[in-house]
């Protein structure tokens, strides 16, 4: 028997659908009570869930641009993502951070995903982790079904590691493995998996 997995959405949708809301609304008896019921309950979940998403996902670093006292941009000799590029392929953090503030969002995803982990990797170290996170899931949007997002997901699942959330990285690792890696990029997705499936190991004893 093989194994698929599924988004908890749409499970649970199914599952709200075909053993509550039907019957609900199909019941001729009082029995559609405790449908009724299970249906309020699964919409006050669903609220808990978007309220602690929206929460815990605002970003800790608002990506510009921002201005500076004088009501001007940080002076640059070339454009600011061109700077940036330069900083994050020099490992000047600061530097880079400086050409964040002239940049949105939406030109963030232009980079290429070895750049884009660098910087969420330094957002993380600098105390953003939710605007690191943030980053990286806009740049998944912006190039949904690209080859390319496989480090992303391989950088998402890492720093869940780390914050010992074991099931969303385990998620996210599989997601990466499912964007054709390329072979480097795939082995360090296995490790990082066998590290999960260690911990839950650990858990279990």
């Amino acid at each position: 028997m093989d194994v698929f997995l599924l988004p908890a959405r749409l499970v649970l949708g199914f599952y709200l659908l075909v053993d509550n809301l039907l019957p609900f609304l199909l019941s001729n008896s009082g029995g559609g009570v405790a449908h009724g019921a299970h249906i309020g309950g699964f919409l006050a979940g669903l609220l808990c869930a978007w309220g602690y998403y929206q929460l815990e996902n605002r970003p800790d670093y608002e990506f510009g641009p921002v201005t500076t006292e004088t009501g001007k941009h940080p002076p640059f000799t070339d454009p600011p993502l061109a700077h940036l590029k330069r900083a994050l392929d020099n490992g000047e953090r600061d530097v880079a951070f400086s050409a964040l503030e002239s940049l949105d969002l939406k030109e963030l995803m232009s980079l290429e995903p070895d750049r884009i982990t660098t910087l969420a990797d330094w957002l993380r170290a600098a105390g953003h982790r939710r605007s690191a996170d943030h980053l990286l899931r806009n740049y998944i949007k912006t190039h949904i079904g690209s080859p390319i997002l496989a480090p992303v997901y391989l950088n998402l699942g890492r720093a869940r590691i780390e914050e010992g959330q074991a099931p969303s990285a385990y998620q996210y690792l599989l997601e990466g493995l499912e964007h054709q890696p390329d072979p480097a990029t795939e082995a360090a997705l296995r490790q990082a998996l066998a590290q999960v499936n260690s911990y839950w190991n650990k858990r279990k004893r």
